[in-house]
């Protein structure tokens, strides 16, 4: 049995450049945005579209796919993890100010809050606070000068009400009474909408500003410079959601936090993938059709994959085949896509067309 001895097991990490960070605070960023983005791949054991409205049939798989175990693991990830990298800020935020301003006490209040700056002895301040505490704190303390970073951002009209508040109901939802998640579309609307620009406004606007180069691994795809956040932010203001586009942002942002380019003097890793990539399509691997240049991480390593059909005509007396493209896969940096992300060239990407489709009609 193992016996925990914090002076002999494990190592104390420093904080991020050490400036009034927490790395926990990072990693949970990584895993919210790592499990957000993975939920593309998950949904598409179902027949979902992209590219349809959520409704009807669509809205039939949608339900279906909020039932899968997987899908709701990646949605738990990403709730508690966004919760729990806002409330780590927000404390460290606090801490900066007066390090008992991140403690517990016996109220949230303003004038209670600053008789910690006077030695008043109060209740029990050996416990940090909790997320609820903390953003109340923040928001109550607009009459210090100067304000804290985040007092300004937390008390803007309705970011409390409708980002904050309801991230907290959602994680208490699936933390405490059981399996509760949004699906596939209104979690979208959700992170897209209010999530993702105050996570982006809070990284800068205080000391954690410049941690997205920590998070992303790979920042130039073959396409060029790419802010994954900053696009599905730009996404929120749009009068119609645009759920194949996000999908695509997904992807390559899945692939931006995972894959490190092999250095320039190790390149038998590119090699053996373009290699295992022209064995796929040469062997007819599961449908593989064809090998592509990727438009991530430049290798010759994006498989296209096919699927196909027909149906029989017996009053015509007639055959009809079809075959489409309808998955593009990298075998080095990972990148998935599926055909209804749309052609990766409506959205300013320099890349041949990927999705195809042929049919052929012939007499029985």
């Amino acid at each position: 049995m193992f016996k925990h001895n914090p002076d002999v097991h494990g190592i104390k990490l420093k904080d991020w450049h050490e400036r009034n960070t927490t790395d926990s605070a990072i990693a949970s960023l990584r895993i919210a945005l790592k499990s957000y983005f993975e939920t593309y791949s998950v949904i598409h054991r179902y027949s979902m579209s992209l590219t349809q409205p959520f409704e009807g049939n669509n809205r039939k798989w949608e339900l279906n796919a909020a039932e899968d175990l997987e899908y709701q693991e990646k949605y738990m990830q990403t709730i508690f993890h966004f919760h729990h990298f806002i409330e780590l800020v927000t404390k460290d935020v606090l801490r900066m100010e007066n390090p008992l301003y991140a403690m517990k006490i016996n109220t949230d209040d303003l004038e209670t809050i600053k008789k910690i700056q006077t030695g008043e002895q109060l209740e029990d301040t050996t416990h940090s606070i909790e997320f609820t505490s903390a953003i109340k704190r923040v928001t109550s303390l607009k009459g210090i000068d100067p304000p804290l970073s985040l007092t300004e951002l937390f008390n803007k009209e309705g970011v409390k009400k409708n980002s904050l508040d309801v991230l907290n109901q959602l994680r208490n939802q699936a933390w405490h009474r059981g399996i509760y998640v949004l699906t596939y579309s209104e979690l979208d609307q959700f992170i897209i909408g209010n999530i993702l620009p105050l996570v982006y406004e809070i990284i800068n606007t205080t000391q954690y500003k410049g941690i997205l180069d920590l998070i992303f691994l790979y920042k130039k795809p073959l396409f060029g410079e790419l802010d994954i956040i900053q696009s599905l932010v730009r996404l929120s203001g749009e009068e119609d959601i645009n759920y194949s586009k996000i999908a695509f942002y997904k992807a390559v942002g899945l692939v931006c936090l995972n894959y490190r380019k092999p250095h320039r003097t190790t390149r038998l890793h590119g090699v053996i993938s373009t290699i295992k990539a022209e064995a796929m399509v040469s062997g007819s691997f599961h449908n593989a059709d064809e090998r592509r240049k990727c438009m991530v991480c430049g290798e010759e390593s994006l498989i296209l994959f096919k699927e196909g059909d027909y149906a029989p005509d017996e009053d015509d007396g007639e055959i009809t085949e079809w075959e489409y493209i309808y998955k593009a896969e990298c075998q080095e940096c990972g990148l998935l896509l599926y055909n209804d992300v749309g052609e990766p060239e409506s959205y300013g990407v320099k890349s041949p067309k990927l999705w195809s489709e042929w049919s052929r009609t012939y007499s029985l």
